[in-house]
């Protein structure tokens, strides 16, 4: 099955509310410091800056619990079109979280949030298209999304393109163009990925055939996936154990170099000056 973002909505809510409290009773220095200068902050948000309105925004629902007056700070922001601002909406109209639950409302500013180039719009936009969701289905729609979510870092853009090619959903069927995305997002760090890899170079689908490899990348899936785990046993029974050991010196390799690309992503999803709270809020979306 293919992981989507709807699927994942509510354990990520629960996990910035839980961040939230967690933040009101330990308070980071970003928190204090955004204290001292809240007053400046609301200021600058009731002169019309955007960016304050939204930052002002997320403290009053995730730290304050006071929703409408956060929404409303988050609405200001939206309608000078801040992207993330958007991009925010568009998730609670969606799913009917602090909102009454519109999802053409939600996919409206999904679109205007998308436009402007921020990669969770373009993603959630791209997942409308491709499950038919409100919007009419339509795979090359979501194809054009997801490619342009792909290349600001998304490793679940990267593996739905993947997966778009490998079963011939809206494009021809590659197992070879497949194979490059799959790849694409294992590196990256995307688990899903790596487990369609491995299985994909067990036994050479779209890719010469390499049991050691395959190894490797299932050993890294299967510290998040169940179901790598039973494909790394049915696959350890047929290699040598000097395989293994090559495969686990390539997993030694592996690790760094994806969490070199993790921790890059992350510097380019949030903006230094984000709060704790305002960073979850992003990773949300």
């Amino acid at each position: 099955m293919r992981p989507t973002r709807s699927t994942l909505v509510t354990l990520i809510i629960l996990f910035i509310i839980s961040g939230a409290a967690l933040g009101y009773l330990f308070y980071t220095p970003s928190d204090l410091e955004f204290d001292n200068d809240l007053g400046k902050t609301r200021l600058k948000a009731i002169s019309g800056d955007a960016k304050s309105q939204m930052t002002v925004g997320t403290f009053c629902i995730f730290r304050d619990g006071k929703i409408e007056e956060g929404i409303n700070w988050i609405k200001k922001s939206s309608d000078q079109g801040n992207p993330v601002a958007q991009c925010f909406l568009g998730v609670s109209y969606f799913e009917g979280n602090f909102i009454e639950k519109d999802q053409e409302k939600g996919i409206e500013f999904y679109r205007k949030s998308a436009i402007q180039g921020y990669q969770p719009a373009q993603s959630r936009l791209a997942d409308c298209y491709l499950y038919g969701w409100v919007v009419k289905k339509d795979q090359l729609e979501a194809l054009k999304w997801y490619h342009l979510a792909a290349q600001q870092g998304d490793t679940l853009a990267m593996n739905n393109i993947g997966s778009m090619y490998l079963h011939g959903e809206g494009v021809k069927e590659n197992y070879t163009e497949a194979f490059k995305w799959f790849q694409k997002a294992a590196i990256c760090g995307n688990a899903g990925s790596q487990l369609t890899l491995g299985q994909m170079l067990s036994v050479g689908d779209g890719c010469d055939k390499d049991e050691v490899e395959a190894y490797a990348w299932l050993k890294i899936s299967a510290e998040e996936e169940a179901d790598a785990t039973k494909e790394l046993m049915s696959l350890r029974k047929k290699i040598t154990a000097e395989q293994i050991s090559q495969a686990m010196k390539r997993v030694n390799e592996l690790k760094p170099i994806i969490q070199v690309n993790f921790d890059n992503f992350l510097k380019r999803a949030l903006s230094e000056d984000d709060t704790p709270i305002t960073q979850s809020v992003r990773m949300s979306l």
